[in-house]
């Protein structure tokens, strides 16, 4: 008992100059790690290539008319198909040289969330760079856990599915909450509801998932306001136009006539058992994530120690109250993973099983920071957790999860060993002027197999062996030749992915 006793004296006995400047070193350190991951994940975009959807999207000629036929034939994802056409038509000419900067406007938007988040969750007497890190930190903390980078961030289709939706879900959630906070400025408030409903309804058509995870986070804000007694006309108005948007997506005819043309048809007994292996195959191991869970850690003591309170954390709000946000915004995993269940009966491809990290990795965060405020703000005690002997394990700890992740290991490979990715750059521009060549017209083209297609870009929609493969088709559409094959198929054995 004594020994016990002496512990916690220790622990919680004032920080040595020691104490503090190794903590302070571990810090700048750490600071350091994040800024070079953030570097190397920028320095990519240079190499980037459009394949696939982007391709034969680039070879429309009409966007709108495109864009309607696809409701009607093959995905009610009207607004993701609509900004997709539109853009890739308007600058055919440039994809291929000029592709990067398709990707890193949206890109930069998606990365905005993080700012967006923090900077909206913090109230004012928070200092500004503490804000800054605190969103680098999650951003970073984000890429080096995302099961597939190459579907989304290296992708343009990637980029307006997977990214884009979750820019303009933010954008209206932040609406809908500010406008509740404007009760003297009826004008300005009615503005931002109509913006929060209007990106809304964007977000419907974008995906399926994200229609789905918009109308529940709606709904949650329906609760909250229900709960405080103010503006539940708004939240309610927003839910009612994300059900309708939702039901136009989700009910597309095109979604019908894709089902048919796929075995999408699967049991009860399937879908469940499909909902069980994604819990166990993808939540799971997430979770269970050293980095996830040292980063977490860090959250928690960072946000105790620097950051006064979160805004929606005052004295009114009850605990039972806020675990039953917590359980519903765990539910919302559970009903995504049950829509892919139901429509796919089987694990879903890398970009989706991005989609659903993205929903956890913001679920899970916002709830260890909104419990850590909460349990401050009924015992100011609880503060002392975070004492700088716990910082320095967290940050040891952080930074040795980060030098072994799969995903740091990738992004350093290819950045001090160039040779690699600048070869297969060179490959593939190669591929995409064959239409350069006149003698090449109106002639079936046979490309030599590329042996090394960098894990840093998507690995499993290049062309084939099979000249009526749909990718060889825009492929041989966009260069101008007759068709095109590969003399093997170069699928590179190894994904770029998480392996936890």
């Amino acid at each position: 008992m004594n020994m016990e006793k002496k512990v916690i004296e220790w622990y919680l006995s004032p920080s040595s100059r020691i104490t503090s400047f190794l903590l302070l070193f571990l810090f700048v350190a750490l600071v350091l790690i994040l800024c070079w991951n953030l570097f190397l994940y920028i320095y990519f975009f240079d190499y980037a290539l459009p394949v696939a959807d982007d391709i034969c999207r680039a070879n429309v000629n009409d966007w709108l008319n495109h864009t309607i036929e696809l409701y009607f034939q093959w995905t009610g994802r009207w607004v993701s198909m609509a900004i997709h056409t539109f853009t890739l038509t308007h600058v055919k000419e440039y994809i291929v040289s000029d592709y990067y900067l398709l990707l890193l406007p949206v890109n930069a938007l998606f990365i905005s969330v993080f700012f967006l988040i923090t900077f909206s969750l913090l109230k004012e007497k928070n200092r500004t760079i503490e804000k800054i890190f605190f969103s680098v930190f999650l951003i970073v903390i984000y890429l080096l856990s995302l099961p597939y980078p190459g579907e989304t961030l290296y992708w343009w289709h990637g980029n307006i599915e997977y990214q884009l939706s979750f820019f303009f879900l933010f954008v209206s959630i932040a609406s809908l909450i500010c406008s509740c906070n404007m009760k003297q400025h009826r004008k300005q408030r009615v503005y931002l509801t109509l913006l929060g409903i209007m990106t809304g309804v964007i977000v419907t058509g974008i995906h399926e998932l994200a229609a789905i995870l918009y109308c529940m986070v709606v709904f949650l804000g329906l609760l909250w306001s229900y709960f405080y007694k103010i503006f539940v006309k708004t939240w309610l108005t927003a839910l009612t136009f994300a059900g309708i948007g939702t039901a136009i997506t989700i009910f597309a005819p095109g979604n019908f006539v894709r089902a048919e043309k796929g075995d999408f048809s699967v049991s009860f007994i399937q879908m469940i058992l499909s909902i069980f292996d994604q819990a166990t195959k993808l939540y799971a191991p997430w979770l269970l994530d050293p980095i996830f869970i040292f980063s977490m850690l860090f959250a928690v003591c960072f946000a105790l120690t620097r950051f006064d309170s979160l805004r929606i954390i005052n004295s009114k709000i009850k605990s039972k109250f806020l675990l039953f946000s917590s359980l519903y915004s765990i539910f919302i995993l559970v009903i995504l993973s049950t829509f892919i269940g139901l429509t796919v009966g089987d694990m879903p491809n890398g970009r989706t099983q991005n989609f659903l990290y993205t929903s956890f990795f913001f679920i899970m965060t916002f709830n260890v920071l909104m419990w850590a405020q909460f349990f401050v703000s009924r015992n100011p005690a609880t503060k002392q957790f975070a004492n700088p002997r716990l910082n320095i394990f967290i940050c040891v700890a952080l930074l040795i999860t980060i030098f072994s992740n799969s995903n740091f290991s990738v992004l350093n490979r290819y950045y001090w060993n160039k040779q690699v990715i600048k070869t297969w750059h060179a490959q593939m521009i190669k591929r995409y002027s064959v239409g350069t060549n006149t003698e090449l017209n109106n002639r079936e083209v046979v490309f030599q197999s590329i042996d090394n297609i960098p894990l840093i870009y998507f690995q499993t929609v290049h062309l084939t062996a099979e000249s009526s493969d749909w990718k060889n088709k825009c492929f041989a559409k966009f260069t101008g030749v007759n068709s095109v094959t590969v003399n093997d198929n170069y699928y590179q054995s190894e994904i770029w992915g998480n392996s936890n």
